[in-house]
């Protein structure tokens, strides 16, 4: 039973991986095709604007001005692929692996395929939305609503961890004080 029930996980998790990365990619086959000169924002704060970003390869590169190569950054993806799915296995084994964490780690698993997918197919990033003076497309929005929901399953694990710590103590001290 528990075999059948990790199996039907993994295929609706590999199901869900597939419509996202469709969704991506099929988003900018439609934007490069259609809206290839389109260029449209509300003082850059918002808009679209097809940006084929083969020069920086990745938001990382533009935004932390890195000069890694593309051949680095696939690799970069791969490894942290890899570290992703041992975290996860770590966080199962103590226990820690909440629904946010979960939810969090899926986003992020879907952009780094996402971001290979770019790497090979587009030969950098296809970005076509403009958020806050930043071109971005949904494999960013994937990647940066993965490592919040990280961040926050994270706080709340240890703030859980800490509130069960802190009882176990006292429960510690009563037993001590009725002695």
């Amino acid at each position: 039973m528990e075999h059948t029930m990790k199996f039907m996980e993994q295929r609706k998790k590999i199901i869900i991986l597939s419509v996202m990365l469709v969704t991506d990619q099929f988003i900018k086959c439609i934007m490069n095709t259609f809206f290839r000169d389109f260029d449209y924002s509300f003082h850059d704060l918002i808009g679209l604007r097809v940006y084929l970003n083969q020069a920086e390869l990745s938001i990382f590169n533009r935004e932390l001005g890195l000069q890694v190569s593309m051949n680095v950054l696939v690799f970069i993806n791969i490894a942290v692929f890899v570290i992703f799915e041992y975290a996860i296995w770590l966080l199962k084994k103590d226990g820690s692996y909440n629904k946010v964490i979960k939810i969090g780690l899926f986003l992020l698993e879907g952009g780094m395929v996402c971001s290979l997918i770019d790497k090979i197919f587009w030969k950098g990033s296809l970005d076509y939305m403009i958020i806050f003076h930043s071109i971005v497309d949904l494999k960013d929005i994937y990647l940066f609503a993965g490592a919040a929901l990280c961040i926050i399953g994270l706080v709340a694990v240890a703030a859980s961890q800490k509130k069960r710590s802190f009882h176990e103590g006292e429960e510690k001290i009563w037993r001590n004080i009725k002695k």
